[in-house]
This record gives structure tokens, sequence and C-alpha cells, in this order.
């Protein structure tokens, strides 16, 4: 058996470091409209309907797109990328959303798995039973990992979904994290550096001015009891990223590229 032997600076060094962010947020907010801001180093695994899969909001950019339909696809596509024969020229690769894949193509290859005490007319209608979501949420996981493994920026899409406490859990919490299937709620935010939670508020910029509202959006980072946000990107123990974030793309604030350099310069050497 032989081991490669790495030294921790190596992995973030800008020449090194691959950003694997993972964002929810409810739809509308601006997801799709992120990854754009990594154009024209991007390419995307397309997967929402529409025009584009979802991309119609970027298609100005000219990312390069491809539209899978099935899990093989997805597979497929993360080794084509792995050895040099798709998308060799780009940067950043983004899959768009994770939650919509999770809810066609995952969820069809989970319901051609027989099951023991056979079919329910609901599972033959095309809706999934309890043990299915397990199914899927091994699927979605499967899927993620190669993608994880590649050298290349990764940025995963996913919608917002609220967990409340069951009735036997008293002073149990509201959990926010993203929509995905099964063990995935929770597990997907532990196969990923920096999971981002998008949020929206309005406040006044002159309290004394009904008519100066303004709707901000941000970006919850890590250190929220109620939401599954992290970022392990630190320096000696302090977070690279704020708590919150802003997100203004029209100004360059709060995009990918501000995140990556914002995160690449509070690892440069500290001068003496």
């Amino acid at each position: 058996m032989s081991l490669t032997i790495y030294k921790g600076k190596q992995l973030i060094d800008p020449e090194h470091y691959k950003a694997k962010i993972l964002l929810f947020a409810m739809p509308g907010f601006g997801k799709t409209e992120f990854l754009g801001t990594a154009c024209p180093d991007l390419a995307v695994a397309a997967c929402e309907t529409g025009q584009g899969r979802g991309t119609l909001t970027i298609a100005h950019k000219d990312p390069d797109l491809v539209f899978p339909e099935s899990v093989a696809e997805m597979k497929a596509i993360a080794t084509a990328i792995k050895n040099g024969q798709l998308f060799k020229d780009k940067g950043v690769f983004a899959i768009d959303s994770l939650s919509y894949m999770a809810r066609s193509f995952i969820k069809r290859e989970a319901l051609k798995i027989p099951r023991k005490m056979g079919d329910s007319p609901k599972r033959q209608a095309g809706v999934p039973e309890l043990d299915d979501y397990g199914v899927m949420g091994s699927l979605t996981r499967d899927i993620l990992e190669p993608y994880l493994a590649l050298d290349k920026h990764l940025l995963v899409t996913a919608t917002l979904s609220i967990k409340e406490p069951k009735d036997d859990e008293p002073g149990g919490i509201t959990m926010i994290g993203p929509d995905l299937p099964g063990q995935m709620f929770a597990g997907s935010a532990a196969m990923f550096d920096i999971v981002m939670c998008g949020k929206m508020r309005t406040f006044l910029k002159d309290p004394k001015d009904a008519k100066s509202k303004v709707t901000e959006r941000y970006w919850i980072t890590y250190g929220n009891a109620n939401y599954l946000t992290k970022c392990r990107c630190n320096s000696e123990g302090v977070p690279l990223l704020a708590k919150e974030e802003p997100y203004d793309p029209q100004n360059g604030i709060g995009t990918f590229p501000a995140l990556l350099a914002k995160i690449l310069k509070g690892w440069e050497p500290k001068a003496k």
C-alpha cells in the first residue's frame, strides 16, 4: 500500500483550494443568479424545469450547460469531468438544483427497486413510501460524492425545507435546511465545507421615513441554531466569512468571486 502525504497548508494555497459550497433558499431568492457570478468559468448540470432547465436567468452570461435526465447520466458526467473529457477548461461546476433532481429522476430510480412487501397503489402511482425516501437519500449521496472529489470548485443549489420538532420532543427547535430526501436533510451539510442559507429582510434606511423601505438579500453562513449552515474555512479558529454576508450581485457583493476572494485573503500569510 502506498499513500501520498499532503501538508495541510497545500489545501489552502490559492492554486489548490477548491470551494465546495451548498446553498439553499426559497425559490426566487437568486440561487442560480449566484452560480452565474462564476461565469465565464462555469459549467452547470441543470435539472429544473423551464427554458434551459431553470438557467434562463444566467443565459446571457453563456455558461456551459448539460441537462441530465437520470442517475446514470449524472454519474457519467462526473466520470467524464474527472477524466478530462468534459469541461476541462472550466474551473467551476454547479448542480442546479439538487432538490429538483431528488424529486425527479432520483425518485424514479428509487421507485424501480422492488419492495419485499410489494407495491402499494400509492407507490404504483409514483408516490414514494417512507422507506423510499431512505433510498432516495442514499442515491443522492452517491451522486454527490464523485463531484465533491473533483479538482474544481463545486456549487450545489437546493430549495429550503423547514422541519418542525416532533410532538414528543419538548423543547425541540425548528430546523431549516436543504430540501433533500431522507437523512440528506442534515447529512448533506456534513459533506460540504460551506453551507449557506439565502434570506431576505426589509428595513427602513430612514426610521422616520416609511418610503425608505428596502429589501436586502444576505447569506447565513454559520452560527445559527435554527439553520443547517457551516463554514469550515477559518484562520486560527476564526471563520473567514461573516455570520451574515450581504448579497448584492449588481455591486459584486456576496457573489462567488467575492466570497472566494475573502476566504483566500484570510489565508494569506500575516505580515510580521
